[in-house]
């Protein structure tokens, strides 16, 4: 049980989805949804065990004292939260009486504490944060996990859990197991962190105009980590595996997968979706691992139209 104090004061706002400013400032991002509302997008943190966890929070726009749910987005290896900036504003204008709050997983962006090597260890973190924000009332009482790839792990293993208050849960571009991702054991962060940029550039590249590639190379090299984390990062890809505890979780779930994507086979979209009770997979054509990066107007609508 974790108790209200425990929340510190937001740091900074965001100017804008790619900057992570931390300017004592204060300004609205304007949304642009059906009633031209705006909604604040303010960085704040919390210390959980020697965890100080860096969150971006978007609260409801509505006239009601509070959120009728949070959507919590949980992004991948060797990345950060400005990876999920996109998809939380496009989700705020879909959802405009619900909170989006974004999490920096442990070590990664503007959270700081030990680096973590496993998946079911940054699940653990993710728990407490959730069941922390809850019964501080800083959350809603209904959350929905939202997973991106390493994000998508944990968030099955938070729904194998059955987190209390865990009402539904969306898996984008991610897998039960990472056992394809062996030869990268071999790596050094130096090496993965020379590796690593042109493996998602080169992803990012397919299906997108030269003008959206600029825009991405500007921001992109923020989201690099540091040598140790993208280590740790590649340890618990390696070491994760859920496959044999899928049937476990209850909740309804939204698996979105491109069937062209080479980090998280496609098979393994199949897999969760045919061993999860409630599952309903949807096929992106042609598109690879950074979809929802790519398209995330096109991802809140798919998860507009599982939720309402």
């Amino acid at each position: 049980m974790f108790k209200k104090k425990n929340f510190i004061a937001p740091l900074a706002v965001i100017l804008a989805p790619t900057s992570l400013s931390t300017s004592s400032a204060s300004a609205e991002e304007n949304n642009t949804g059906s009633n031209n509302l705006e909604r604040k997008a303010v960085i704040k943190s919390v210390q959980i065990g020697e965890q100080n966890i860096s969150y971006k929070v978007r609260d409801s726009v509505s006239k009601a004292k509070h959120p009728d749910r949070t959507f919590l987005l949980i992004h991948g290896a060797s990345a950060n939260l400005l990876s999920t900036d996109s998809l939380a504003e496009e989700l705020g204008k879909k959802f405009e009486k619900a909170q989006i709050v974004q999490i920096d997983l442990p070590a990664h962006g503007l959270s700081k504490g030990p680096v973590l090597s496993s998946v079911n260890d940054m699940a653990d973190v993710v728990a407490e944060f959730v069941e922390q924000g809850r019964e501080s009332g800083d959350f809603a009482n209904e959350v929905v996990i939202v997973g991106i790839s390493m994000g998508g792990s944990a968030a099955q293993k938070l729904a194998v859990r059955n987190i209390e208050g865990l009402e539904k849960v969306v898996l984008i571009s991610t897998s039960p197991e990472w056992k394809h991702f062996g030869f990268l054991s071999g790596y050094t962060g130096e090496e993965f962190n020379k590796m690593y940029p042109g493996m998602i550039e080169d992803d990012y590249a397919v299906n997108t105009t030269p003008e959206q590639q600029a825009e991405f190379h500007m921001w992109f090299p923020n989201l690099i980590p540091a040598k140790e984390t993208s280590l740790g990062d590649i340890q618990a890809l390696i070491g994760f595996n859920i496959v044999n505890d899928l049937n476990k979780i209850t909740q309804k779930t939204l698996i979105i997968h491109g069937d062209g994507d080479q980090s998280a086979p496609y098979a393994n979209a199949q897999l969760m979706a045919s061993t999860i009770k409630k599952a309903k997979l949807v096929t992106i054509p042609g598109e690879t691992h950074t979809w929802s990066m790519k398209q995330p107007a096109k991802a809140a609508e798919l998860i507009y139209d599982f939720i309402k």
